[in-house]
């Protein structure tokens, strides 16, 4: 997996925010988003990438348009997987229709399928491992911890989705790799159909260290993606951190107030890979107030090392049944 496929484009990482509050019921069925020039100047984006945002979502079919009326969010029902494997029907009849149309058998389209896939097959013969997370910052940490073992492609997941959804893990997995905590919930929503593999996550020794010297008085923020992962900030900070601090929180989806809120503030606490998350505006604002003077502090996870080896083992496993598997043909 390259290095530009593991760090999430910030148009997914909205989309994947917009997702969860979806899954999750905050944004109902026929909620009217809004407009894509008014969600860029919202969350201080470009209008393209407000645009990708919305296509990935309409992709999905989470999302519907209705000309002249604006984007509103659509049933959980109609969003379902079906909706895609419709319109790949549809292309795959649309290619068929244009074969013919050029005169060719079908014998020879037969053939000419036959060999594409072959193709395609001999440039993926990595293995293919499932990633959930339950918010997009856990589930980025797990997926920066693996990018290391080779021959593996990933597809990440939020775990409130596959609540909602666990047809989406029908896909051809070799196994799921989720965090420690969520082992027996995903063994109960694959039902047997694969493997599931924890990866332990902790707070590594240096955060906690940094965390704990952080001194009374201190005029302290934590600020995070999702609420999710933002609970769990808050868990950590307050148990290490010494009890005469005065703590404020932020959310980086919040539309306004962020720079006023960093420069109130002595030491703030960040997640980890935060700059693929947020905009090219509030990542300059993260510089601009350590320039200031701020002490910005990384919530750093470090995976423990015999859950990522057996993770790795499991990999290196998959790929050579695959290509073991294509050898045969």
């Amino acid at each position: 997996m390259t290095k530009e496929q593991a760090e999430l484009p910030l148009y997914q990482s909205l989309a994947a925010e917009l997702s969860e509050q979806i899954y999750s019921g905050k944004l109902p069925a026929g909620f009217k988003l809004p407009t894509i020039r008014q969600f860029a100047k919202d969350r201080e984006v470009s209008v393209g990438t407000a645009k990708h945002t919305y296509q990935v979502l309409a992709d999905s079919g989470l999302i519907s348009t209705r000309q002249g009326s604006g984007s509103y969010v659509t049933s959980l029902e109609a969003a379902e997987p079906a909706s895609r494997k419709e319109r790949a029907l549809e292309s795959i009849d649309n290619m068929l229709l244009q074969l013919a149309a050029l005169d060719f058998s079908v014998r020879d389209i037969r053939i000419l399928l036959e060999l594409k896939l072959r193709q395609l097959e001999e440039r993926i013969r990595n293995a293919r491992v499932a990633i959930v997370g339950e918010s997009p910052e856990a589930r980025s940490v797990i997926l920066n911890s693996l990018t290391t073992i080779p021959n593996v492609d990933y597809v990440w997941f939020l775990l409130s989705n596959l609540r909602e959804q666990p047809q989406r893990l029908e896909a051809d997995f070799d196994f799921v790799v989720c965090e420690e905590k969520h082992i027996d919930e995903l063994k109960q929503i694959v039902r047997g159909e694969m493997p599931v593999m924890q990866l332990a996550l902790t707070l590594t020794a240096d955060t906690i260290a940094e965390i704990g010297r952080i001194p009374s008085q201190t005029r302290a923020g934590v600020v995070s993606l999702s609420h999710t992962f933002l609970s769990v900030m808050k868990e950590d900070f307050s148990r290490y951190v010494s009890s005469d601090i005065e703590t404020e929180y932020f959310m980086f989806g919040e539309s306004a107030g962020f720079s006023e809120f960093l420069l109130s503030k002595d030491v703030v606490l960040v997640p980890p890979h935060c700059t693929g998350f947020i905009s090219r505006e509030k990542e300059q604002m993260l510089k601009d107030a350590r320039q200031n003077g701020v002490q910005i502090l990384r919530y750093d996870l470090r995976d423990d090392r015999g859950s990522w080896l057996y993770i790795a083992d499991a990999a290196e496993k998959a790929y050579k049944k695959a290509k073991q598997r294509l050898n045969r043909r």
